[in-house]
């Protein structure tokens, strides 16, 4: 859709400090940034840190596509250290001193401070996010209007049958980056016969004798005949990526048998917020 010359598909879930930027999956170690906002360009705020009390910020255009290559070091790669298995990086826009000079992608484990290549100065906020898996390839992705999500279906799992009766953070933050809304898949099955069992997800583990609650998985029971369980799709937000999600039985789920308790989750994808 075009609003006043504006192709708002392109813009749609990127943060404000960002417009026309499409991500893609390139190969396992690559992905690229193609501009894809108007006529065809990308427009995105960096700011620049000269001194303890002065900062600058510029809106820079990009006019043709860039390369983040995780296999390779410095600008156009990855900040420091080297590619590492299940790990996930934030991306982001860099320039030298003047506002276009040799804008490339940079990837870091830092959200906040990566280690800025000698001659660059500027930098956006993280743009982007790209997930390594314990083969320590990128997973493949698909960027659908500023939101991503994981092409292989199963892949991102975050929880493996899970039987905590207190609250047990679930850590996210290989497949999903702070600051953003996280999209779940998750599937419940209690090994204790005939025995109703609930699963309570929340943002914290401080409220648990608030009865707060932000997801609640109701009626989990054993299926007679061994059935795959209880599943459910859902949202939920991630301030910390490592912290923003808890869950916990409440009552003992069983173990062990044909058909154990189960408590399992994956992300499908995100959008940053």
């Amino acid at each position: 859709m075009r609003l006043l010359g504006i192709n708002t598909d392109s813009i749609k879930s990127q943060r404000t400090t960002q417009t026309g930027c499409k991500f893609s999956y390139t190969n396992g170690s690559t992905i690229t940034l193609t501009p894809d906002g108007i006529d065809g360009n990308a427009q995105i705020i960096t700011s620049g840190t000269f001194s303890s009390t002065t900062s600058t910020l510029n809106s820079i255009t990009l006019t043709s596509s860039l390369i983040c290559n995780l296999s390779s070091s410095g600008a156009g790669g990855l900040d420091t250290g080297s590619k590492t298995a299940d790990k996930g990086y934030y991306i982001f826009v860099i320039t030298k001193d003047s506002v276009y000079d040799s804008p490339l992608l940079l990837a870091s484990l830092s959200e906040t401070e990566p280690t800025m290549p000698s001659g660059y100065t500027y930098r956006s906020d993280p743009a982007w996010f790209i997930s390594v898996d314990d083969s320590n390839t990128i997973r493949n992705f698909t960027n659908v209007n500023g939101n991503c999500f994981y092409t292989k279906v199963g892949d991102a799992q975050v929880l493996v049958d899970g039987t905590s009766t207190s609250w047990a953070a679930v850590d996210c933050s290989v497949v999903a980056p702070n600051k953003s809304r996280a999209w779940f898949k998750s599937l419940s099955r209690a090994k204790s016969t005939s025995v109703w069992n609930t699963i309570n997800i929340h943002t914290n583990g401080s409220d648990s004798t608030s009865g707060f609650r932000t997801i609640w998985h109701v009626n989990v029971i054993r299926n007679a005949n061994g059935g795959p369980g209880s599943q459910q799709q859902w949202e939920h937000p991630m301030v910390d990526a490592a912290t923003s999600v808890y869950y916990h039985w409440t009552t003992a789920p069983g173990s062990g048998g044909t058909y154990p308790p189960v408590f399992r989750i994956w992300i499908r994808g995100w959008t940053l917020l």
